[in-house]
């Protein structure tokens, strides 16, 4: 039995990486910021698709998951959300939403890098925005939103703030450094 779990422990530590760690909490801190600072406007699909780049796919999914964990934990404890059943279900839509992001983000990223890591990113990015973007659409159906969710100035401020915190988180990537430029 001590040699299974001393297999075991390898295992873990095999897998665990403190570059992988390191990744995770900054999305994970990014995260905490965007949504004290942004509130309903934290960008997931920037946060999805900065792991997706960093992360093996699992782990691009887990910083999804914990990132939306920390906007809801910023939202419901310190800017006082509503608990109500329409708050926590639009809570639920966005969690499913930054998953489905880090989704999309993860399968069009591998498929591009043969044309260059600039491209393979901005893909990825493209790929999460729209996936969040069409869950939150999709929600709109069945929860009460506002007329003007999906209007074309609404949309393009959430697709500039994604944009902003991508290039942002992005330039900490390895052959991102063209970014700077940018920011």
């Amino acid at each position: 039995q001590a040699q299974r779990m001393n297999g075991m422990s390898s295992a873990m530590t095999e897998h665990f990486s403190w570059r992988c760690a390191a990744w995770i909490a900054m999305i994970i801190a990014a995260s905490l910021v965007f949504s004290f600072a942004l509130a309903c406007a934290t960008p997931f699909a920037a946060l999805a698709a900065v792991s997706a780049l960093m992360l093996k796919p699992r782990d691009a999914l887990a910083a999804s998951v914990l990132a939306w964990l920390g906007n809801q934990l910023v939202g419901y404890g310190l800017l006082a959300y509503p608990v109500d059943g329409a708050s926590l279900a639009w809570g639920g839509v966005l969690g499913l939403s930054a998953l489905l992001a880090a989704g999309a983000a993860i399968f069009v990223e591998r498929p591009t890098r043969e044309f260059g890591f600039a491209v393979s990113a901005a893909c990825a990015f493209l790929a999460a925005f729209i996936a969040q973007q069409l869950t939150v659409l999709a929600a709109t159906a069945f929860l009460p939103s506002g007329d003007g969710l999906f209007s074309t100035s609404v949309v393009l401020l959430i697709f500039s703030t994604n944009a902003l915190a991508f290039a942002t988180l992005a330039q900490r990537v390895p052959h991102m450094e063209f970014l700077n430029a940018l920011v």
